[in-house]
């Protein structure tokens, strides 16, 4: 009877070990996920600011005799 019970206590603490670790490993995905879209967000803002700070008029385009951009 006592080696049932700790057989049982033995595969429960197995599962509450398994869904701590699984617990862990999935917030740091989310906090891995959630700093890669921050970093992806300022730098289409960065980009957005550089092309809004550009002039845009015929003054400001080259003279480019190839016509490339």
């Amino acid at each position: 009877m006592i080696g049932l019970f700790k057989a049982f206590l033995m595969v429960t603490g197995a599962i509450a070990r398994y869904v701590e670790r699984k617990q862990l490993m999935d917030a740091g995905e989310a906090k891995h996920a959630r700093e890669a879209l921050e970093a992806t967000l300022r730098a289409v803002d960065r980009a957005q600011r550089a092309r809004r700070s550009v002039k845009h008029d015929a003054d400001s385009v080259r003279d480019d005799p190839d016509r490339r951009d």
